[in-house]
């Protein structure tokens, strides 16, 4: 681990400069980036995804993870970029082998359950990151279901099978599901 950190700092210090020159987000202050691992603190501040590639390539992985002191205590990558408001991260992150179904250090927190938290869903409007864990390939199923209550999932792509799953508190109406394994048990009521 300490080999891939000290490439990462060698290779990305004139590459890291001027992509990084933009503003962390207003929740982002640089006391909450201490202690996380290089790649997440980038991740955090939105490093731009040709970056992320690249470092990929250079095969520092971005399966590490937070530190348990850190807001949410063993997180991914995934959890992160949605905690930071990172989401255009999400695919590119995805493609460098992130899972985006694993677990937070407590083994509960999903990355989708960040996304509900960070959003606001009594204003009736898709959350963001949401549609965009769904095409990594999140599954709903990870959800608790007081999560899945009200959710709003218009404009996302559902491929997982959804077989004898109840979405039925649900807002389904402009959402893909064409891709969906749905049969007589799925319990759609009320959200189509």
């Amino acid at each position: 681990r300490r080999r891939h950190t000290r490439s990462l700092c060698d290779w990305s210090s004139d590459v890291c400069s001027s992509d990084l020159a933009q503003p962390l987000p207003e929740r982002m202050m640089p006391s909450s980036l201490r202690g996380l691992p290089t790649v997440l603190a980038l991740v955090a501040q939105g490093c731009p995804e040709r970056l992320i590639g690249e470092i990929s390539a250079h095969g520092i992985p971005f399966d590490q993870r937070a530190p348990e002191s850190w807001s949410i205590p063993g997180a991914t990558a995934l959890h992160v970029a949605v905690k930071c408001n990172q989401t255009y991260l999400l695919p590119m992150l995805a493609k460098c082998g992130v899972n985006p179904n694993l677990p937070a250090g407590d083994g509960r927190t999903s990355p989708m359950m960040v996304a509900i938290d960070n959003g606001n869903s009594t204003l009736g409007e898709p959350i963001p990151g949401v549609a965009e864990l769904l095409e990594c390939g999140a599954s709903l199923r990870t959800l608790p279901e007081e999560y899945l209550a009200g959710l709003n999932l218009r404009g996302c792509k559902i491929k997982e099978d959804l077989r004898a799953f109840s979405l039925s508190s649900v807002n389904l109406i402009g959402a893909n599901l064409s891709e969906a394994l749905i049969d007589d048990s799925t319990n759609l009521r009320g959200s189509w």
